[in-house]
């Protein structure tokens, strides 16, 4: 690696151990961000100095978040991987993909379960259980809206000069 990338990836990992993120991931999105063209996932092993299984299990995580993406090239057995360069557009799909699996599924699960609570005779403990459920469950509508403002702005970002 060259030295911009190293202090890159290097940054990358102090700043994602820092925020909680345990071992390659911080250093596989930093190097492949940081790479104009895709890179071989092998050789992306060797120069991280992770096995290739633990690269592996890492994009398990980063490909469904939209950090990463595995890219096969015609007459290759390789495993190419790449990113969005655009750090913005990063985010906002992370964002989207947060707004379109996980809260879709609270708002519309979540209303038929608090009904069905609500509708039953519940004890205190219950009660109060019941409390926190709605307390989230509108929390989390705000958080929906939160994240599609946010998808605004960031698209106004896009969008300017």
């Amino acid at each position: 690696m060259h030295e911009i990338e190293k202090e890159f990836v290097e940054l990358y990992r102090t700043v994602g151990m820092a925020m909680g993120a345990e071992g390659p991931f911080p250093a596989i999105f930093a190097r492949v961000f940081i790479e104009p063209e895709d890179i071989a996932m092998d050789d992306l092993a060797k120069e991280l100095g992770y096995s290739l299984s633990s690269i592996s299990s890492a994009l398990k995580m980063l490909e469904p978040m939209g950090f990463i993406r595995k890219i096969k090239k015609p007459g290759s057995k390789k495993i190419y991987l790449t990113t969005e360069k655009d750090i913005l557009q990063v985010m906002r799909g992370h964002l989207l993909r947060k707004e379109r699996i996980a809260l879709a599924k609270f708002r519309e699960s979540l209303p038929a379960i608090l009904e069905k609570y609500k509708a039953k005779k519940l004890s205190d403990e219950d009660k109060k259980k019941l409390k926190i459920v709605e307390q989230y469950y509108k929390r989390m509508l705000q958080l929906e809206f939160f994240i599609k403002d946010t998808v605004q702005r960031l698209d106004a970002l896009a969008n300017s000069p």
